[in-house]
């Protein structure tokens, strides 16, 4: 019995500790970019892979300029959050592109 309890607070504990990125990405548009950009299914769309790979890459240098000139989104964009979460941005970035490709 004590051995079913304590797997079942290790499973409780460990998992979303292996949450996917990409989930975690999501998170992060919903709560930062959602409110300017709307959809992320409209938004994300709106421009191609190559486009969002040239925006994210150098932890998201280019995505961060574009924003600096906004005044709501210039504080987030110069944070250590935006630096430690654009990876995240990355993934679900990709993933919506892969989950795209899957339907078409």
């Amino acid at each position: 019995m004590k051995k079913l309890i304590l797997l079942t607070v290790l499973v409780a504990v460990v998992l979303p500790l292996q949450a996917k990125p990409y989930f975690k990405g999501q998170k992060e548009y919903l709560r930062e970019c959602r409110s300017c950009h709307g959809s992320s299914q409209f938004f994300i769309g709106k421009f191609t892979p190559e486009r969002w790979s040239e925006l994210l890459k150098d932890k998201g240098k280019k995505l961060a300029f574009n924003h600096i000139k906004t005044k709501n989104s210039v504080e987030y964009f110069k944070s250590q959050q935006y630096v430690k979460r654009v990876e995240y941005i990355e993934a679900y970035v990709t993933h919506f592109f892969k989950k795209a490709k899957k339907y078409q």
